[in-house]
């Protein structure tokens, strides 16, 4: 099969977030579900249905296990101004509203483990979030996490 070109370099990454905000948000994750996001977003070449939904399962089952009865917020919008005067505007993958506080879980398809690579490239946008969240909310950020589809993992990546 030759190269697959997407329509938008990010349509990957588009396809995981609809997936996942659908599989593990609201816990209806199937293959038929995964099947028909990776063909509406096109990259059936680059991405299976059965690791979009093996990726799901295991994103449930982590969060279901660290944080039983947080209540799973999706593609939440964000904006903060930073000590700079700047604004950083976003949307944070998924929020985990606990008793204790707020879980952050932002979904990239990356290749590398090597976690200061991690840091340097995602390291600010994390902390914008955690800012972002505590502000508005005056509740403390406990964990911030990269979840890695492709590896099938979540990585905390402390933030300051």
């Amino acid at each position: 099969m030759g190269v697959m070109v997407f329509s938008k370099p990010s349509d990957l990454g588009d396809c995981v977030h609809s997936y996942m905000a659908v599989a593990v948000a609201e816990k209806v994750g199937s293959l038929k579900l995964a099947e028909k996001v990776v063909r509406q977003w096109g990259v059936v070449a680059a991405l299976s249905a059965d690791k979009l939904v093996s990726a799901g399962k295991g994103l449930r089952a982590f969060i279901e296990g660290r944080w039983p009865g947080a209540v799973i917020h999706t593609e939440v919008p964000m904006s903060v101004e930073l000590p700079t005067g700047q604004v950083s505007e976003g949307f944070i993958d998924m929020l985990l509203e606990t008793k204790d506080g707020y879980v952050i879980i932002d979904h990239k398809m990356v290749r590398t483990l090597e976690e200061e690579k991690l840091r340097v490239a995602y390291g600010v946008q994390l902390q914008c979030y955690r800012m972002a969240v505590e502000k508005a909310t005056g509740k403390k950020v406990l964990q911030t996490f990269l979840h890695l589809p492709n590896q099938g993992i979540c990585l905390e990546l402390k933030t300051p």
